[in-house]
């Protein structure tokens, strides 16, 4: 497990669900996370998130993480290292597009986390990322790459944080257990 009981017990404060599944922080995460327009319950939830930073810590962990000589083994990762999946059998020429797309896909979700923690607005905009018109074929193919990368790694991570969470009510040893019942299925 990548997070410390501390951070589990983060995120079971945020993001645990009821019986009647409250999914309101993580949908104003979601907004946030792919510049959608954000609603007043959407902004509160992100007030209230840059209130506790040790939330904005964990979710800075999830979505964007980083090299942690202190992980277990086989819980270190970063995104860079996922990429390589995607043109393992390409030439340099033809994976460079999958390199522009990922370095892209950090900076974003940088921008983004700043947003998050700070209300920074940043360079990068989302509805850009699927405009062709004056792009070059390599941008163009970069950027919708990028787009759908992100939109699957936002979804994940939520999803992450939401199993996580657990249930209200339910203990960090118990979801955890819960968990480990689940992964020898």
């Amino acid at each position: 497990m990548r997070f410390t009981d501390e951070e589990l017990s983060v995120i079971k404060s945020a993001f645990a669900t009821s019986d009647v599944d409250n999914d309101d922080m993580a949908r104003a995460l979601r907004k946030a996370m792919l510049q959608m327009p954000l609603d007043p319950i959407d902004q509160a939830m992100l007030r209230q998130i840059r209130e506790q930073k040790d939330l904005v810590a964990v979710i800075k962990k999830t979505f964007l993480p980083k090299l942690d000589p202190n992980a277990p083994f086989h819980q270190i990762l970063d995104l860079w290292m996922t990429v390589t999946q995607e043109f393992k059998d390409k030439s340099p020429e033809q994976a460079l597009p999958y390199v522009k797309a990922r370095e892209k896909l950090i900076e974003y979700l940088e921008q983004q986390l700043k947003f998050i923690e700070k209300e920074t607005v940043g360079e990068i905009e989302f509805s850009s990322l699927c405009k062709i018109t004056g792009k070059k074929p390599e941008k163009i193919f970069a950027d919708l790459w990028m787009r759908s990368t992100l939109i699957s790694h936002v979804e994940t991570q939520l999803s992450q944080l939401i199993i996580l969470g657990g249930k209200k009510g339910e203990t960090v040893e118990q979801t955890l257990e819960r968990l480990q019942k689940d992964s020898t299925r």
